[in-house]
């Protein structure tokens, strides 16, 4: 820490030189000076004894953290005294009250992006209980004897059901929808180990 400016100069305080009655000015220049230069001391004093502190302060507690510690920094750079880990790129945090590990597959900004939903449900094949009761009317008209087919003479208007039939196929349903926007805002932190 350097000295802070002054402005102290020499004072002529001697009466041997000077006019008796300029002494008492002198006198009192002088006294001016010694209390700027007190104050100055003060300051410089002040500034020194505040950065031996922090020092001592950032040295004790580098000496209370163990080597090996990890710990998260949230910058891209590991401080002084700490190496930085690219053991783990791209990963979500997950708190955990047991042994603590790492897993998943995907990328955290890969999981967390914006989803377009489609595709096609499942195929389904109705069976005979699934389906509503339901017959199929023929209409048709009765001929008298010896008519023709089809003939109205003499005949009446009847009719009769078709046999059940079904060929129980699957049927898909398509669908579509708006996109899932999993864009979650992060902060990047960094793992670093104590060194």
């Amino acid at each position: 820490m350097t000295w802070p400016a002054t402005d102290v100069g020499a004072t002529n305080a001697d009466a041997g030189t000077d006019v008796p009655a300029n002494f008492r000015s002198d006198a009192l220049d002088l006294i001016n000076k010694f209390n700027q230069m007190r104050n100055h001391a003060s300051v410089w004093a002040q500034g020194w004894l505040a950065a031996a502190d922090a020092a001592a302060a950032r040295a004790l507690l580098g000496s209370e953290i163990v080597a090996g510690t990890q710990m998260l920094f949230a910058q891209t750079a590991a401080p002084t005294g700490w190496t930085k880990s690219t053991t783990h790129n791209n990963k979500a945090l997950r708190v955990v009250s047991g042994t603590a590990s790492s897993g998943g597959s995907v990328a955290f900004t890969t999981a967390f992006s914006s989803k377009t939903v489609s595709g096609t449900v499942g195929g389904t094949a109705l069976t005979i209980a699934q389906m509503p009761a339901h017959t199929h009317t023929i209409n048709y008209q009765s001929t008298a004897a010896g008519g023709a087919y089809g003939s109205s003479i003499g005949g009446a208007s009847a009719g009769s059901a078709t046999d059940s039939q079904g060929g129980g196929d699957t049927h898909t349903h398509s669908f579509s929808g708006t996109n899932i926007d999993l864009s979650v805002q992060y902060v990047d932190v960094i793992i670093a180990a104590k060194d």
